[in-house]
């Protein structure tokens, strides 16, 4: 009878389990759901209020200006400062290579000579030396 238990008990931490990944990874395809829908109603400008989108769009040039300071600061090249601004916006290399229409192998030389330049060794240094620019 104890076996019979355990047995039982075995299957029910084994289906506990198979439900929490289950649920993790609805989760998950429900978050890229959303970023999904997200990001085409923001290409479609539909729903956002223009105070918001202004404020936005603001932010961007502010950013964009610390990204323009900081490369003329440290001689970057004209890509090395787009590299830079999508790097401070948080973007990913593949999806720089991808907006950009360059090759990942482009960006991450980019981002090494950018780093170079810089005396850096990584992301979360180049953002706080933007954020800097941004506080001044």
């Amino acid at each position: 009878m104890f076996v019979l238990e355990l047995m039982l008990l075995a299957s029910c931490i084994a289906i506990a389990l198979l439900c929490f990944k289950a649920t993790r990874t609805l989760e998950a395809i429900r978050r890229s759901i959303d970023d999904i829908a997200s990001a085409i109603h923001a290409e479609s400008g539909e729903g956002a209020c223009p105070e918001a989108l202004a404020e936005e769009s603001e932010s961007l040039t502010l950013l964009k200006d610390a990204c323009h300071d900081i490369a003329r600061s440290f001689a970057l090249s004209k890509r090395e400062e787009e590299v830079l601004s999508y790097f401070a916006r948080g973007k990913s290399n593949v999806a720089i290579a991808k907006e950009l229409h360059i090759g990942n192998a482009t960006v991450k030389t980019h981002s090494f000579n950018i780093y170079q330049k810089l005396g850096i060794h990584s992301r979360d240094e180049l953002i706080g030396i933007v954020e800097e620019r941004l506080n001044k």
